[in-house]
């Protein structure tokens, strides 16, 4: 009976071991792309912006000239100013869900009698 519940626990350890490094092996492709999408977002959340600000920018140097200053240079400076505040804004309220559902994740996790909860 003793040998038998060993077994059962070197099995049950075993197969653990097994599916975290399953897991690990997708884990770093996974992460690379989501990375290279919250970069590429980034990009779009500034860029746009700073294009609009020089298009705009040189179509009021043409129309409405100025010669101490440059329209272009200044609407590039506020489209860059509201690409990152854009950019800012949208990285919080994302990474506030992906935080709670995570959280919501290891709390199930817990309920279940599931061990080894990352927090």
């Amino acid at each position: 009976m003793e040998d038998y519940k060993y077994t059962n626990t070197i099995q049950k350890t075993a197969n653990t071991l097994i599916k975290k490094a399953e897991a690990r092996k997708q884990r770093p492709q996974q992460r690379l792309f989501i990375n290279a999408a919250i970069l590429g977002t980034y990009g779009w959340h500034i860029c746009t912006p700073v294009i609009l600000g020089l298009v705009i920018g040189h179509i009021m140097d043409k129309y409405v000239p100025l010669p101490p200053m440059s329209w272009t240079f200044n609407c590039v400076l506020i489209g860059f100013i509201l690409g990152i505040y854009n950019a800012n804004k949208w990285a919080n309220q994302t990474g506030h869900k992906e935080t709670v559902q995570a959280r919501q994740k290891q709390i199930q996790k817990l309920n279940k009698g599931e061990k080894n909860v990352r927090y």
